[in-house]
């Protein structure tokens, strides 16, 4: 499979339960911990009220600042922040959307 030794160790180790027991199906070990934190109900509530104490627009930028926060990597036992991609997935997961906003704009027939 291209995946190295410890895959190849796994597979093997699934291979033998599997055929010392035909209805045990190897499942998804990583589903079990690996949700994204943006799912915790009591998180994204922080984070909203976060970006509406921010300003009327906000960026992607301002969720990786605020997890970027020592307080926040505490209680989240972090060392690292998210990356900005992530802050923009975040940011379309909780229903934000993105939007330029015109300059320019004629009102009155005056610039």
């Amino acid at each position: 499979m291209g995946r190295g030794q410890a895959q190849a160790r796994c597979l093997h180790k699934w291979m033998q339960d599997f055929i010392a027991e035909c209805t045990k199906l190897p499942s998804n070990h990583h589903g079990e911990w690996c949700q994204s934190l943006i799912d915790d109900e009591d998180f994204t509530q922080d984070l909203h009220l976060h970006l509406q104490a921010i300003r009327k627009y906000i960026r992607a930028q301002d969720i990786v600042d605020y997890v970027a926060c020592p307080e926040i990597l505490a209680k989240m036992k972090w060392t690292k922040t998210i990356s900005l991609k992530m802050a923009q997935h975040w940011l379309k997961k909780m229903g934000y959307q993105w939007m330029i906003t015109p300059t320019g704009m004629y009102h009155d027939g005056h610039e």
